[in-house]
């Protein structure tokens, strides 16, 4: 395996032979070790993992968390395919049994056990708003065309005139009829509420009958058809008067088809100077190529889901099912993506939730379909090598301290003798300490015994030996990792500019040179890897604030350092590199790489490994005043 699939698809196994069915229930899955995984005929998803390995290189256990990347279309799928085993089950429509499941909130086994259990399962049926009869196999017939004035829409109280019928539409267990733009409207209203229970729309007296995805159906391509037959007139019209159309072009702008030279003006060339004018623009204008491509498939995606009231209707079922799964599916938070990870338990027999997980201060980090990595926890952008509780307490810190550690460095200073924190609070530089009555000058810090009428004071004079338990030396060792920590997201962002002006260059390139992308796909990998070990560096400074004195600590500094040495040889050797010489220098890109997921990976290893010694370990997550 090459180095660039290690580092993209270490954390996966397919598991293709084994057999799986996507569970409705009221099984709290944060809780459950021996998920199923989503699956059927279309699916092939890998369960992937939150740690390249199960133990460390020194042994220590990794408990690895098991999950998935999907998208919102494959858990449609799935919840198709359950649905129909449910229909097979009970001898139900499809339709009616995915009411069932939504009223019982995808608590199938409840669902089943009262439908087998009741008496009169009509009872049962109509109770959650479900015609107790069977559909005919054909619902054309939910559709009528009116003539007759006594047919009255309830919604905009129109009623069809004998020469221009209307069509309605009704559900085929109450026939409560209604004109198909009404019925439409309104369930394009509960669409966009995302509501995925829908009532009959008659109200008087409160029709409690569900709208199912087989009427649905049927009102759909119907609107779809209604839609496309405007635009096959307006077609066959153009045909029709295209020489009308010629004429009437060529009357109206006779003054324009000639300059004051007698040249006919030919519009193409404005048209395509205006559009050299937006390459230009676009070419001036730096931007992230692949946000913006994931940008217009998320656009391309919501045209697809609106394009119907039955697709935008399934979207949200799917969504439904998530966001009632929550412990179960996370949706990815970086913008414009959709993908959704589903959790699927963990490689471990001694876990069996994200809580215990969590306490064991290792993160549960996951990658969506989009390569997105983020914490499957706390929902943030990838924070390893700190667990969740360190990336709360340090934004917090950073918010807190800011303006303290600015109003002390500006107002105090600390007492020579005792090293008490002194506070200036007049315009004298003779200053006396309060608890061991040390006289020194505010400037220097000298004694102010020394200091006469000839006396220059133009010097500050340091004091190294600081006490560590001081506030002022705790605000200076936090200072030291803040600064350290703000330097690499300050890097982070210089590199992904850099970058992303490089990537513009790149495409150009391929585009001039004819270069396959394939050939230049190892420059996408490169910059992924050097900003996600940015993202670690950056990170390891918080939690090296938390780590206490400890032999541990020494070597995670040390793993750090040999981290931070191959991001900065990549990250120059971008920097020096012109875009037509990538391709040349590519074993360079890749070698360099290669190495600094090595010690990305050696990095976390230690970073899980410290927390071995059971005094390390209380003595962490005492300072983060975790019990």
């Amino acid at each position: 395996m090459s180095d660039s699939e290690e580092y993209e698809g270490s954390y996966e196994y397919d598991n293709s032979d084994e057999g799986s069915s996507l569970e409705f229930s009221d099984v709290d899955y944060g809780d459950d070790n021996s998920l199923n995984e989503l699956e059927h005929e279309d699916t092939h998803a890998k369960v992937m993992f939150s740690f390249p390995t199960s133990t460390t290189s020194s042994g220590i256990p990794t408990h690895r968390m098991k999950y998935q990347a999907l998208c919102i279309d494959e858990i449609q799928k799935c919840i198709e395919q359950k649905v129909k085993e449910l229909s097979d089950l009970l001898q139900l429509d499809i339709g009616k049994c995915l009411v069932l499941l939504l009223t019982y909130g995808w608590n199938e086994h409840k669902l089943l056990d009262d439908y087998v259990n009741c008496k009169e399962q009509s009872n049962l049926l109509l109770e959650h708003g479900i015609y107790d009869k069977a559909f005919p196999s054909n619902l054309n017939c939910l559709l009528t065309k009116e003539t007759g004035e006594e047919v009255i829409c309830s919604i905009c109280c129109c009623s069809p005139e004998p020469s221009e019928p209307m069509s309605f539409f009704s559900l085929f267990g109450c026939r409560h009829k209604f004109c198909t733009d009404c019925y439409s409207h309104y369930i394009q209203t509960k669409n966009e509420g995302s509501q995925v229970i829908i009532d009959c729309p008659f109200s008087d007296p409160k029709c409690t009958l569900k709208v199912t995805t087989l009427e649905l159906n049927v009102l759909s391509d119907f609107i779809e058809e209604s839609i496309k037959q405007p635009k096959e007139n307006i077609t066959q019209a153009k045909l029709i008067s295209e020489d009308e159309i010629k004429q009437l072009y060529n009357l109206s702008s006779d003054e324009e088809q000639f300059d004051s030279n007698g040249n006919v003006i030919n519009q193409f060339d404005d048209d395509k100077e205006e559009n050299e004018r937006e390459v230009t623009s676009i070419n001036d204008i730096v931007y992230d190529f692949h946000k913006a491509m994931l940008k217009r498939e998320r656009e391309e995606l919501d045209s697809k889901r609106n394009r119907t009231i039955l697709s935008k209707y399934w979207y949200n079922v799917s969504n439904q099912y998530c966001m009632t799964q929550v412990k179960r599916f996370k949706h990815c938070p970086y913008p414009d993506c959709e993908s959704v990870v589903e959790f699927l338990g963990f490689d471990s027999d001694n876990i069996a939730s994200i809580e215990e997980q969590i306490s064991l201060l290792l993160i549960p980090l996951v990658r969506c379909g989009r390569k997105h990595q983020f914490c499957f926890a706390c929902m943030e952008v990838s924070h390893a090598p700190c667990p969740c509780k360190v990336v709360e307490k340090w934004k917090q810190k950073c918010e807190d301290d800011s303006e303290t550690l600015n109003w002390i460095q500006s107002n105090t200073k600390d007492c020579p003798k005792c090293h008490s924190i002194i506070e200036k609070n007049g315009g004298c530089n003779h200053m006396s300490c309060t608890a061991c009555n040390y006289q020194f000058c505010w400037l220097c810090l000298g004694d102010w015994s020394s200091h006469t009428n000839n006396y220059r004071c133009d010097q500050y004079k340091g004091n190294d030996s600081l006490d560590g338990d001081s506030v002022r030396a705790s605000l200076e060792r936090y200072m030291f990792y803040f600064d350290h920590f703000n330097n690499q997201r300050i890097s982070h962002d210089k590199d992904r500019e850099i970058l992303e002006k490089f990537e513009s260059r790149i495409r150009e390139l391929q585009i001039k040179a004819g270069v396959s992308w394939i050939e230049t796909v190892f420059y996408k990998e490169c910059v992924t890897a050097l900003l996600e070990c940015r993202q670690i560096l950056k990170w390891s400074y918080a939690f090296l604030f938390y780590v206490p004195k400890c032999r541990g600590k020494q070597l995670v500094e040390a793993a750090q350092w040999q981290l931070s040495d191959k991001v900065e040889r990549l990250s120059k050797l971008f920097a020096d590199t012109p875009a037509s010489e990538v391709l040349a220098c590519k074993k360079s890109f890749l070698y360099i790489k290669s190495s600094m997921i090595v010690a990305q990976e050696k990095f976390l290893e230690t970073c899980i490994d410290i927390f071995a010694d059971p005094t390390t370990m209380i003595s962490f997550k005492r300072r983060l005043n975790i019990t």
